[in-house]
């Protein structure tokens, strides 16, 4: 069985380094639903991809973090891996 957090890990483990970089920045300004916090950019920035993963899922649970990630990689211009996350988050 498919879990969230392998569907945003692997979402994010497809992104080079500029494109990680740009994901973490784009994240710490994206507007978030009502009851949601943003995390830290300061903890933000000094976190790898599988670290983040845990971070989006602690603050954001698993469905909320899917849909948060794919808004994400829509925002920074990342459209091909945001369809792909949405597709394999329909498998969740």
């Amino acid at each position: 069985m498919v879990r969230g957090r392998d569907v945003i890990l692997e979402a994010l483990e497809n992104l080079n380094e500029d494109e990680f970089k740009r994901f973490k920045h784009r994240l710490g300004t994206q507007p978030l639903r009502k009851g949601f916090s943003s995390i830290p950019r300061g903890t933000l920035h000094s976190l790898d991809r599988l670290d983040l993963t845990d971070k989006i899922v602690c603050y954001y649970l698993e469905d909320y973090g899917m849909e948060l990630t794919a808004e994400v990689l829509r925002a920074i211009g990342m459209l091909e891996e945001a369809v792909r996350l949405q597709q394999a988050a329909g498998q969740v």
